[in-house]
This record gives structure tokens, sequence and C-alpha cells, in this order.
């Protein structure tokens, strides 16, 4: 196949198309402020990570993951291939470059493909692809593995369906060693295989011995080897058993019917336009059957893939494209001057697609709209990062959503977070710390600091403002345990353990009981609030939990005891997850079925006067959201002057 494509008389055409391509790409993307997608910051930090250390096995970056023993870079051949562009360019010229290269190649592939196919007015093709499905442009701009894969996918399907195997064996490698969907292949083969055998009584078991052997070459020459292969476990078979538990972005969710056709509607006209174009030019091509199952076959594949995951557009658009146009080549059809309509009437070529093109507007606004949401053309970020990266020191340990952690570690590499890429890598390891931060990213959990310091083993909080709850936010700005670092797009915060103003020390109660209760029985009916052991645990904890000692209870009463040496006023914060009362000896002070969801700045702030003597403060709360506790906070305190 190689050396078919270098004597091709027409290869001068496809280099001008590329260099073109590039130079007009380059253009746009150098217009964008920044990436599309936050996975390509994380692909750039990795590149720049194997410039600086060489090859790595661990990433520290991804703590409570599989990663940090097994990293098994799964896109190995793609980060190395983005060393120059990060480590030896300014950013704002490699960056841009490297997209347009990337998105050029893919588009050059199909120009090639369709020029042997369907004749010189191919260059249409791709231009007609990109201005006429916003999802296809969309992904085209994302900095990704995907984009090499598709590109070596589709020469894997020509160089078999011409019996290449050499070439098959050698391009499938590569596939093995730049993308993580080892199984592609391999399972296209089978497909492949038995389609021929099937509908052509062709039994071609070269086909999948070839890619089988090229797939376990990949494999075993990767240098991570065998963490990729225990990288790829967790990514595509444990994520079967994890996700409906795992919140994912949304390329792993369907379009509705509606959005795929306002997206992709002047890709379905032109398809039709296309085939109607199509004149004979030569006799039906029987040797060309080959070609068009093959590519039937992926476009059937990957639709299949696309109705369940948006994702799989990159694939669909290009594929399903070629199984028209390699049908048409079959038939001994060319693109064609004129446009067959309905009711026996033409129109030129030219002025159909032109229409189709133009049309298409519609979509290019749309591909901008996404794109200005994903906060492309955003300003500032550059700044946020630098004062975001100036406040962590080399090695601090920072918890943060997986989604935000992968700009993170392009931004401030010194730290180290929880999680990249994939939540299946942390969830399948650590399935109820994976629990706990997705609650403190929901907004839910109450004691924020006490899960960060405690458990996720991390000083730092950090999330960008876009994508966290407001709870999470206000949770952190009134807790005195945290102090704001960062505030911008993106905000940081430090856990300290400072909660001496907590009140910590309670007796709990049955809720039975009516309230309130004399000291001699709550001595005789209480057992004491269950604390934390260790002590790095109890100098940061402030959330008293109903759950702990009360765990199906929908309802909780707690009781402690102060002795005052001096009178003395004191203002207080009482912030319940859900209703509650407050008694300061047998004096009902306040109820409020109002939940507050135990977020500090949000509960019922009062003052007392605390005589000489000892002194009764009791509690009743209520669950709410599966939640059972409270806050107790010492505001403000002073002597009072007699």
């Amino acid at each position: 196949m190689l050396e078919k494509l270098l004597k091709f008389k027409s290869w001068n055409s496809v280099f001008l198309f590329f260099i073109i391509s590039t130079i007009a790409l380059y253009y746009i993307f150098s217009h964008f402020i920044n990436l599309s997608d936050a996975d390509g910051y994380f692909h750039l930090a990795i590149a720049k990570l194997y410039y600086q250390q060489g090859f790595i096995d661990k990433l520290n970056w991804a703590r409570f993951s599989i990663m940090s023993q097994h990293f098994g870079d799964k896109d190995f051949l793609f980060h190395v291939f983005l060393i120059p562009f990060v480590n030896f360019l300014p950013q704002n010229i490699g960056i841009p470059l490297v997209s347009s290269l990337l998105a050029a190649l893919v588009l050059t592939t199909i120009y090639y493909l369709c020029l042997k196919s369907i004749g010189p007015r191919s260059w249409i093709i791709p231009l007609w692809l990109i201005l006429t499905s916003a999802n296809f442009a969309v992904r085209l701009t994302q900095l990704k593995a995907e984009l090499f894969a598709i590109v070596i996918l589709i020469f894997i399907t020509w160089a078999v369906s011409h019996k290449k195997y050499l070439n098959a064996l050698i391009l499938t490698s590569a596939y093995c060693l730049c993308y993580s969907a080892y199984h592609i292949p391999l399972g296209l083969a089978l497909l492949w295989f038995f389609s021929l055998g099937i509908f052509y009584k062709e039994w071609d078991f070269k086909i999948v011995i070839s890619i089988l052997l090229g797939s376990f070459i990949g494999l075993f020459l990767h240098p991570g080897f065998p963490s990729n292969l225990i990288v790829w476990y967790f990514q595509y078979i444990s994520f079967l058993q994890f996700h409906t538990e795992l919140t994912l972005p949304p390329e792993l969710f369907p379009l509705t019917s509606a959005n795929i056709l306002i997206q992709n509607w002047g890709w379905f006209v032109g398809l039709w336009i296309i085939w109607r174009s199509s004149e004979k030019k030569y006799e039906e091509k029987t040797e060309a059957f080959r070609e068009q199952i093959f590519f039937i076959v992926n476009a059937f594949v990957f639709i299949l893939l696309f109705i369940f995951m948006q994702r799989f557009v990159t694939y669909v658009v290009p594929l399903t494209t070629f199984a028209v146009i390699f049908t048409m080549q079959k038939r001994g059809l060319i693109l064609g001057a004129q446009t067959r309509l309905p009711g026996q009437r033409i129109m030129p070529f030219w002025l159909s697609f032109g229409f189709c093109l133009l049309l298409g507007i519609s979509v290019c606004q749309y591909t901008y709209a996404t794109l200005n949401r994903y906060g492309v053309f955003t300003q500032h970020y550059q700044e946020n990062w630098n004062s975001f990266s100036h406040e962590l020191k080399k090695g601090s340990k920072v918890a943060a959503p997986i989604l935000s952690s992968h700009t993170y570690v392009w931004a401030a590499p010194q730290a180290d977070y929880l999680c990249e890429l994939d939540p299946v890598f942390m969830a399948k390891l650590f399935p109820e710390l994976f629990e706990k931060q997705l609650d403190i990213w929901s907004g839910d959990e109450p004691d924020v600091p006490l899960v960060v310091k405690a458990y996720l083993k991390s000083d730092y909080v950090a999330f960008s403002n876009d994508l966290s709850e407001v709870d999470l936010y206000e949770r952190l700005m009134n807790d005195p345990r945290v102090k704001l670092k960062h505030d911008n797009l993106d905000s940081l915060f430090e856990i300290e353990s400072n909660n001496k103003n907590f009140v910590l020390d309670w007796m709990t109660i049955s809720p039975y009981l009516k309230l309130p209760l004399e000291k001699r029985k709550i001595l005789l009916y209480g057992t004491n609030y269950p604390r934390l052991s260790a002590e790095g645990e109890r100098s940061i904890e402030g959330y008293i939990d109903g759950l702990r000692s009360n765990p199906n209870d929908s309802s909780a009463s707690f009781v402690h005891f102060q002795d005052v040496d001096r009178p003395i006023k004191v203002t207080y914060e009482l912030s319940c997850y859900g209703a509650c009362k407050f008694w300061h000896n047998d004096q009902l002070v306040f109820s409020t079925n109002t939940p507050a969801k135990a977020i500090l700045g949000h509960g019922v702030t009062f003052t007392l006067m605390l005589d000489q003597g000892p002194q009764i403060f009791t509690v009743q709360t209520f669950s709410y959201r599966k939640h059972l506790g409270f806050y107790l906070l010492e505001r403000n305190k002073h002597e009072v002057l007699h």
C-alpha cells in the first residue's frame, strides 16, 4: 500500500491539500485562546513530563488511581508526537500548530481515499464534512489521540481490503501504541472475516491473523507493558461494571435524535446529493467489493456505538461517507457534474452542493456556539493558571475533580492530584474514597475539610468555578478550618487544623425521649458521642454526625455540658443539615424547619448569656438527603462586665 501511495500520480495534490488545510486550520486554531477539551491539557502535560524525565510508569498526579502504580500510557505514540511542539516552540505557536496538523491529517486522509474512488472533485468532501457536521468539526478541534487512531484505522481497512497484510500488521501495531482501544481493529477484523465468508464465500484467515499479530506486537513493544493491559482492563472491562455509578463526561452519553439532526443535517443532505450526483464512468468493479463491504461494516459498527455514545461521531462521519463512496466505486460511479433531483429534474452539482454548504451556515453557528461554551474564547485562563500555580509548592497534595485536574497538571504540574482521565481508575480501586469525593463536588458532603484531610490525604481543595456546585464554594468560604488561596476561574482552598471554636463533645440520647431532659436522666440514658480516634482526624473534625451513632434513625438528639467560670456572652451558629431545635438548659431557644444543609453561614446565629456554673445545650435534628447532623460553632465570645 505504501509503495503504491508514493507512486500515485496525484500524490502532489494530496501533499498540497495537506499543506493548504494545515495553514487554514492553523489560522483558525491560532485564534483559540484555550483548548476545546480538558483532556488535551493532560496530553500536553504528559509530553512535557516525558521530555523532562523520560518514560514513566507511575503517575504521581493520580494518587488514588490505578495509574499511580501502572500508568501504562495508553496513548504513548501520541504523547511522543507532542513532545517537540510542547517543549521546543512557544505555547501560542506549538499548540495551535499541532492541533492543525492532526486535524489536517484526518481531512487529508479523507481526501486521499475519495480521490482514489470518485475522482478529482474529492477536495469538496473534507470541506463539506467540517462545514455541515458540527459534531465532527468540534471533535477535530480537540487534541485527542483518537484523531491519530481514526487515520490509522482507515488505512488498516484500506490495506486489508487490498490484501496488504504486512502493511495492516504494521499499522495495527502503531494503532496499539498510540491509542487505548486495542480491541477495535481485532473486533472489526473478525466482522470483516465473517462478512466476506458469509456473503462472498471467501474465508480469508489472513485478515484476522495479520491484525492479531499486529496487536500482539504493538502491545508487547509498548514500553509500559504489561501496565498498558492493566489500564485497558480497567478502562474497558471494569467500566462495564461501574459505569452506572460514575460521573461521566457528556461525550459518553447519547445525543437525542433532534440534536443529531440539528448538528448534522447538512451532512445528511450532502450524502444524498453525492449519491444523486454520481455518474457511470466504468463497468462495475467486482474486485472493489472488499473496500465496499469493509467500510460498510465499519460504518455499521460505529453508527451503533454512536447511538449510545456521541464521542463516536469522529468515526461515524468519515466511515459512513466512505461506505457511500466505495459503494459508488464498486458500481463504477464517479462524482459527476449534475445532480438528479426528484421529478426527473437536474441541477448542476456545484449549485446543489453549494446550496448544501450555504445552508450549513446554521451548523457552523452551532459549532461556534459549542466551542464558545467549552471556553475556547474565554479570556484570562493563563493569568488564572499562573496565580493558581503560584500558590502550590512542589509535592502539594490537592483534591480536585477529575475533569478539572486535567488542566491542573498542565497549569501546576508540581502538585499531586487524585485521579486523571477516567473515573473508573479510582472507582475500581478506591470505591469508598471515590464516593466521598463525589459527595464533595456535588456539594452534599457536610464536613469537606475532614474528608479532604483525613481520607483523601490532601491539604488543598481545588475546582473550576463553572463546574462545581455553589454549595461547595459556600461551605468552604465560611469554614474557619479553610483558607482561600486563589479565587478566579478556579478556586483553591487550603485546609488548616483549626477546629478549636467548634463544640465537639456531646452525648447522644434516644430521639424518642421528650426534650429537654434533666441532667440526671441525661447521664442515665445518654452515651458519649463517638469522636474520631486518630489525632489528625480529631484536630480537623467539626461536624457532629448523627449517623455515626444512629445510622438507621431519621432524627437524633445530642446534649453538651459546659461549665462556665465567669459570666460570658457568646454568639453561636448552629447549622444543621435538616430541620432542628435548640435548647439552652430547659428553654427552647429556636426551632427551624428550613434545612441549612450544614453549610456554615447558612445556619441560625444566636447569642446566649451564660451565667457562672453548669450549662446544658440540647440539639435535636432531623435527616435530610440521607444526612443527619449539625455544626455548632462559637463565632464570638466576651466576658460580661458588671
